[in-house]
């Protein structure tokens, strides 16, 4: 009596069962992701910090990515919507939606057109060239460069005084060198290139100081130099792998300032006298250890600012710097200064245009690579503008002190007249700061304790 219901039943079960499989076969497919460039070229496929800011998106609405990132990769669904994948150093991801618009915004902004920051790159750096590939062209071409102005010419020093065997060992050395980059160059990164490139320079340069200061002429001089910089290239290539863009450019901005501040304070001390206080051995070996130890103090920097820096913003402390040392010579241009006067105010005014340029440009904007340049093509051309008319107007010299104030201060209208042109995007965001100070605790607790009112004596400190 109830079969004809249970069969109904039964075909209405398997109807069920045969709607919902393409259904939940047509979900699966919604929820696929494919992965497609940033730019309408096709060869943008990762975006790196370093090429966000070449390509200036930290203004766009669409890219919400803030702080440090390894990379982020752009994919879309079937259903024609987009998101970025970010992953951060410590392997965490995150995800964010994009409408096609923005989408289509990004890829204009790379793509260089007009009125945009798409050909913000630095010189030889084509904006187009997807990170990996630039960054193995890039190492190609900077070691080949390396050897041949570094590796070759030390090699060729210590290996003969017969000028044709000298001759046979840099083009050994140089040819070879194209070799061994394009082998080492596989797996090569932005961070790598940077660090092996300024190691190789730092590298030779140290290992010439230490064979003089530890008594070596000649031949040992050069093949020091040449051991030290393929040393540093390989110790650059090995340290690099765990750093940003901007921790490498700081690491080797570290150095660089380490070894300025260490010619200072070695002039300064030095000054008139004669022999030195400090002897050119003493001193080479001095001006070695300040390398090495700016190269860890550098990476500290970017690592633990509390705001973004690029490594473009690290070449522009550059530029201020500069312009801090051209305002300290107002002070020594009067008169006829000792050369330890000298050499201290040039170090301080360089120190503290860089403290400047920090707190004036990179805390509030994010510079990219290229951005240096103008920043410094800027200040040149406005200090030679006003210098020059302090020239026309003074010919004969009479205040020096009033020529290089009226150059400093043109060359900083110049500064500001750069930045208005490159437009840089703001800061791309600020990090919480958490200080602990134990004296507050230890003052609070002293007067709980005995029993008078509460002091308010804070002992952690938290500021964005």
């Amino acid at each position: 009596m109830f079969r004809p219901r249970i069969e109904l039943l039964i075909l209405l079960v398997c109807a069920v069962i045969g709607l919902s499989a393409p259904i939940s076969f047509i979900s699966a497919q919604q929820v696929k992701e494919r992965q497609v460039p940033f730019d309408s070229a096709g060869r943008v496929m990762e975006m790196t910090p370093s090429l966000a800011a070449r390509y200036s998106l930290g203004g766009l609405s669409g890219w919400h990515i803030t702080g440090d990132y390894s990379k982020a990769r752009l994919y879309t669904t079937n259903d024609s919507s987009f998101v970025i994948i970010v992953t951060r150093r410590d392997g965490a991801t995150e995800r964010y939606d994009l409408s096609r618009i923005e989408v289509e915004e990004i890829r204009g902004r790379i793509g260089g057109g007009p009125g945009t920051g798409g050909n913000a790159g630095g010189f030889g750096q084509s904006p187009s060239v997807a990170g990996d590939r630039h960054a193995r062209n890039m190492f190609v071409r900077n070691q080949v460069l390396l050897g041949l102005l570094v590796y070759g010419p030390f090699a060729a020093r210590a290996s003969s005084d017969e000028s044709s065997v000298r001759m046979g060992t840099y083009l050994i050395v140089a040819g070879s060198t194209f070799l061994a980059a394009t082998q080492l160059s596989g797996d090569i990164t932005g961070p790598e290139v940077r660090l092996s490139t300024s190691g190789a320079i730092h590298g030779a340069a140290s290992g010439a100081a230490l064979a003089y200061a530890f008594h070596g002429e000649g031949k040992s001089q050069a093949f020091s130099a040449a051991v030290g910089g393929i040393a540093g290239t390989l110790i650059g290539v090995y340290s690099g792998g765990s750093m940003t863009e901007s921790e490498a450019a700081g690491a080797g901005f570290g150095s660089d300032i380490g070894i300025v501040t260490a010619l200072g304070v070695i002039g300064t001390i030095n000054g008139e006298h004669y022999p030195s206080r400090i002897s050119p051995r003493t001193r080479d070996g001095l001006l070695v250890a300040a390398g090495l130890i700016g190269y860890p103090i550098g990476v500290l920097y970017p690592r633990n600012a509390n705001y973004s820096v690029t490594p473009g913003d690290i070449s522009t402390l550059w530029v201020t710097g500069g312009l801090g040392a051209l305002a300290s010579s107002s002070f020594i241009a009067n008169g006829n200064p000792r050369n330890g006067t000298v050499a201290a105010a040039l170090t301080g005014g360089f120190i503290l245009g860089t403290m400047a340029g920090d707190r004036l440009l990179v805390q509030r904007r994010d510079f990219a690579e290229g951005d240096a340049t103008i920043l410094g093509l800027g200040s040149i051309a406005g200090a030679a503008l006003l210098g020059g008319v302090y020239l026309i107007s003074d010919p004969d010299h009479h205040h020096p002190a009033l020529g290089t104030s009226v150059a400093t201060v043109g060359g900083i209208a110049g500064l500001a007249a750069a930045q208005q042109f490159i437009k840089p995007a703001p800061d791309g965001g600020h990090k919480p700061r958490v200080s602990f100070d134990p004296t507050g605790l230890i003052l609070s607790n002293m007067f709980r304790s005995r029993g008078g009112p509460p002091l308010a004596a804070p002992f952690l400190t938290v500021r964005f």
